[in-house]
């Protein structure tokens, strides 16, 4: 049973490589545990990562106010990994706020966009509501907000038409290694020879240290 599908590949750009790699979906919609996945893989997702497995550098969280700054700083770091080349990427679950104002900057670009089940984080977001209108609005806005960027996501991939792989949170945090394979043919890598450790870091429950995985290609 897959636990993804690929769009808008072709023979000739499935074979490309110095590749940028962007996994995004939605907020607590499972992207740390592919983001993690593509770690281990071999692909660089930055240095020194939080549980979150979200390099500051692509995080926008907290740094609207200076737009700016943050677009300057972001463009200098994407110029500094292209520079580095061979396989690098980074993990920013809406990352469709900006990913086209730096298109031009990307090479070789593939989206790994996650979707899972929205209606859990709808429930998490209405805990502990005792006002029932404030429950009721609560998860409305939770739920809208997945349901908007899940779509807004898809709009992009069909916009850039660059390869792009669907993943199912689900079926992924299920059958690991399946995703593992899609994936890294997904990125024209060959599997680790022990891929336990990257087994272990997506399996469901607390975050874990990413630091803790290390590239095993062979």
């Amino acid at each position: 049973m897959k636990t993804s599908v690929t769009l808008y590949s072709t023979p000739e750009n499935m074979v490309q490589k110095d590749l940028n790699l962007i996994c995004m979906g939605s907020p607590r919609g499972g992207t740390s545990m592919i983001a993690g996945a593509l770690l281990g893989l071999g692909v660089d997702m930055g240095i020194d990562l939080p549980v979150n497995v979200e390099d500051p550098s692509f995080n926008i969280d907290g740094k609207r106010q200076n737009l700016a700054n943050f677009m300057s700083d972001m463009k200098a770091a994407i110029q500094r990994r292209v520079e580095r080349g061979a396989l690098w990427g980074w993990k920013y679950p809406q990352a469709v706020e900006y990913l086209d104002d730096i298109r031009d900057l990307l090479p070789n670009p593939r989206l790994v966009i996650v979707y899972r089940d929205p209606v859990p984080a709808t429930i998490r977001a209405g805990k502990g509501r005792q006002d029932l209108h404030d429950f009721d609005e609560s998860c409305y806005r939770e739920m809208d907000k997945s349901i908007r960027l899940y779509r807004l996501n898809l709009e992009l991939a069909r916009k850039w038409k660059c390869p792009t792989m669907l993943v199912s949170y689900e079926r992924a945090s299920q059958r690991p290694v399946e995703l593992l394979e899609e994936l890294a043919a997904f990125c024209g890598i060959k599997m680790p020879a022990d891929i336990s450790k990257i087994v272990s870091f997506m399996t469901p429950g607390e975050y874990k240290n990413p630091n803790e995985l290390r590239i095993m290609n062979t």
